[in-house]
């Protein structure tokens, strides 16, 4: 029977391709040349060696994709509930609690405001548990439960009892800098992984704001702790299936999209699922959907 590690050499030698890591990082030309050497080849041969390769080292492709039958069947889809945003997220591509969402806009552009009005409609119509990370002190329980109370006055059946009940489902957690906020990721994908004491995974999490939290650091600390937040949130998002809706700041003064600035950047501002601007305007709050 021929062993893993010579199975390995034939695909290689088939493919014409002088390394593992060549087979690895080839292009779709690299493809196209191995087939254009080879007349016994075809697009559909390559992925199937491909295939092969990987389950010499290991890769069960039907449990793998019964995992993704899982994670598909396990991530929630929330609206917010304003045309403007709604109607402009692509066809079945909702907000979804496996993507990293971002908020940004001005001081005082309705940030925090649209973030709290996502978690409440999420708790009324999905039943979804939210954390919600402050750096500001603006969220209390007497805040939330006059957010909740006038969400649940769309709904029919609403009560007093139904809106204690739903309080339940959203849990305030005050964080200051990104240090701390790694710290609790951590702790918070341990509770995931390992749940205890009637703990209950969140759907949603909210960090208002990311530029709160950086502040306090030279840029080139900034960036190094953001690449371990990232690295915690998409374990988060894709692992655990909880959307991280953040808020970040943006300079005053830009008058299109191309000109806005954010106060924090890269690496955050480049692994967004989806980006909505908000602003105060003359007629009221104006949203606009940059990445979706």
């Amino acid at each position: 029977m021929e062993s893993a590690e010579e199975k390995q050499k034939e695909i290689l030698k088939t493919l014409d391709f002088p390394s593992v890591a060549a087979m690895q990082m080839a292009s779709i030309d690299d493809i196209g040349k191995c087939i254009s050497k080879n007349p016994q080849l075809s697009d559909l041969k390559v992925g199937e060696l491909y295939m092969e390769y990987a389950e010499t080292m290991g890769f069960n492709f039907d449990s793998c994709w019964e995992e993704v039958l899982r994670g598909i069947e396990g991530v929630k889809k929330f609206n917010t509930g304003i045309d403007a945003i709604d109607n402009s997220l692509k066809k079945g591509a909702e907000l979804c609690s496996d993507e990293l969402v971002e908020l940004v806009g001005p001081s005082g552009g309705g940030k925090t405001t649209l973030a709290l009005r996502i978690a409440s409609r999420a708790i009324f119509e999905k039943d979804a548990e939210v954390i919600y990370i402050d750096s500001s002190n603006y969220c209390n329980p007497d805040n939330i439960k006059a957010l909740l109370s006038l969400s649940m006055k769309s709904y029919e059946d609403s009560n007093e009892e139904m809106l204690y009940k739903k309080l339940e489902n959203f849990r305030i957690i005050n964080v200051y800098t990104l240090d701390e906020l790694i710290i609790f990721l951590s702790t918070l994908i341990s509770c995931c992984k390992n749940p205890v004491g009637g703990f209950s995974k969140p759907h949603i999490c909210v960090i208002d704001s990311i530029s709160a939290m950086s502040s306090c650091y030279q840029k080139s600390e900034t960036n190094k702790l953001l690449k371990e937040v990232l690295t915690l949130i998409k374990k988060l998002n894709k692992k655990y299936h909880c959307m991280v809706l953040f808020t970040n700041n943006a300079y005053d003064g830009a008058n299109t999209i191309c000109e806005l600035t954010r106060l924090t950047q890269e690496p955050i501002d480049i692994s967004v699922d989806k980006s909505i601007y908000c602003c105060r305007g003359k007629t009221g709050t104006q949203y606009l959907v940059i990445n979706s």
